[in-house]
């Protein structure tokens, strides 16, 4: 599969443009039976085991060249696609019967050459999110085409370990697969850890998860399918150092000031906006903040620091971050690259850690105005 389309298909099959309710009616017990041709596009939706899976929507995504075009640079480069409004193609729903079978009508099927139809089956129980499978392939307009079979991989995904690691291990996809860990927590998008390998186990880093509620999910990708397994409770990971940590602004060249306690950027809460604001001289005036283009977590003393993750749910291409030990002197260890600024939690790693007592998030360009940072967390 090439790179473009496993980051395509990854990011459709991941973030999608809306999630449809899920078909509640118990699925039947034998084999599925065999799709019966009908409409432009058919096919079958089926369980691991072969039986069919009635609990799942299917959708038909339709993208022309001008599409290709249009979105390549976001598709391709920022992993936007479906994020950005006007960017995602509008998905064709077909309906599932009892038999798992489905077919989209021709008047529902453009002419183009390139469809990706994927399956999303209902979450079981104690997950966050259920299995799910997306083929892209080649479509020739104003033909009757049967759809690759829609089989979902379900594996079962181990969780091992304690502490700030864990190890996730599953067995292999027959034939072969990349595989990918991704992250799923109860409230937002399923965010990629990075983590990318050709075995059937991999290690996680919990830290960036914290102690929110937080789930595995191990993507597959083989030829032209991606494969979702159901995701996977990951144990809670621990509270951060700079939970609770007082935090300074400015700008480069300027003296740091202390902002208002308690810093909502410390604050636990790893979803919400929030703004850090100095204190006001002149409440009369009605205390406008000028924007800020460094934010400061103060750790009150030096220690040694491994990990700084910021989140935002806005684009933060530009964005670095820096360390010091007295808020004169700024070393940066780590810059926001353009193909991973849509990415709602930014991880920088430091390796062998620094002794710091500040660690910093910098945006030259575009500041930091307003409620534009959920969290800032620092080991």
């Amino acid at each position: 599969m090439s790179r473009r389309l496993l980051v395509f298909l990854t990011v459709l099959l991941l973030a999608g443009c809306a999630y449809q309710d899920m078909p509640s009616a118990p699925e039947p017990t034998g084999p599925a039976p065999e799709p019966v041709p009908s409409g432009v596009l058919y096919g079958r939706v089926l369980r691991q085991d072969g039986r069919a899976a009635t609990r799942s929507t299917v959708q038909a995504y339709q993208v022309s060249d001008e599409d290709t075009v249009r979105t390549g640079f976001a598709m391709f480069s920022l992993g936007l696609f479906c994020l950005v409004p006007g960017f995602c193609p509008s998905p064709v729903p077909a309906k599932v019967d009892d038999g798992g079978r489905f077919a989209f009508p021709a008047e529902k099927i453009k002419q183009v050459k390139h469809v990706t139809v994927t399956a999303r089956h209902a979450a079981e129980d104690g997950q966050l999110a259920g299995a799910e499978v997306a083929v892209s392939f080649e479509h020739d307009p104003g033909t009757q085409q049967r759809v690759p079979d829609l089989r979902y991989w379900e594996p079962p995904v181990r969780v091992d370990g304690s502490g700030d690691r864990v190890t996730v291990a599953w067995p292999e996809l027959p034939g072969g697969a990349e595989y990918a860990l991704w992250t799923l927590a109860e409230r937002g998008q399923p965010q990629p850890t990075g983590v990318t390998t050709r075995s059937t186990r991999a290690v996680l880093d919990l830290r960036p998860y914290e102690d929110q509620p937080t789930a595995v999910i191990v993507v597959a990708s083989a030829k032209n399918f991606l494969y979702r397994a159901g995701s996977v409770a990951l144990p809670a990971g621990s509270v951060p150092p700079s939970r609770g940590a007082g935090c300074q602004v400015g700008d480069a060249g300027k003296a740091l000031v202390r902002a208002v306690s308690p810093c909502a950027l410390t604050d636990g809460d790893l979803t919400t906006n929030a703004e850090v604001r100095t204190p006001c001289p002149d409440a009369a005036s009605g205390c406008p903040q000028p924007t800020r283009h460094r934010i400061c977590v103060d750790l009150a003393t030096a220690r040694g620091v491994s990990l700084v993750v910021y989140r935002t749910p806005f684009l933060s291409d530009g964005t670095i971050v820096e360390l010091s030990t007295d808020g004169k002197r700024f070393r940066s260890v780590g810059h926001t690259a353009r193909e991973a600024a849509s990415d709602d939690v930014q991880i920088t790693r430091i390796s062998p850690p620094i002794t710091a007592r500040l660690a910093c998030v910098r945006n030259d360009r575009f500041g930091f105005a307003g409620s534009v940072l959920d969290e800032i967390s620092v080991w």
